[in-house]
């Protein structure tokens, strides 16, 4: 437990008052680095892994990270729903569980070679599917078609 707290050391330094990303494209810009880095990859498949064996492990981990990092999210697709960016009747609880099985289907189905842009563009398309309205990273994709 105390190996999971250290590595989150750095993420759980900050205010609890964590405001979320500028913006979406900001938050899965994020996302992607974090699961573009193999240690990382590595590191949560195995948190998740002793779910059923360690439930204690997947807590430390939410208590060093995960809940901050779960507040910001919600609160990056709140405000990305304000901004007309999702459906108004979007709920971003259930995004933000699209998000978290998507990041895990990743996690399972993905080498950990992957790189950032590759993981970016996943997670993006995946949001697209959501009713998420063009980003600037996907209409500078588009135009350079």
């Amino acid at each position: 437990m105390r190996a999971v707290e250290w590595e989150y050391r750095d993420a759980s330094a900050g205010s609890d008052d964590l405001p979320g990303w500028p913006d979406i494209e900001a938050m899965v810009t994020d996302w992607a680095d974090q699961l573009s880095n193999p240690r990382a990859r590595r590191l949560i498949r195995r948190l998740y892994s002793t779910l059923d064996d360690l439930p204690e492990l997947l807590r430390a981990y939410d208590t060093a990270h995960g809940s901050r990092q779960s507040r910001a999210v919600r609160t990056t697709l709140e405000r990305a729903r304000s901004a007309g960016q999702f459906p108004p009747n979007s709920d971003p609880a259930v995004l933000q569980q699209v998000l978290s099985g998507a990041a895990l289907q990743h996690l399972a189905a993905h080498p950990d070679s992957t790189g950032a842009e590759e993981v970016k563009a996943y997670f993006l398309a995946v949001l697209q599917q959501t009713g998420l309205t063009a980003t600037a990273d996907t209409r500078r994709r588009s135009t350079d078609r």
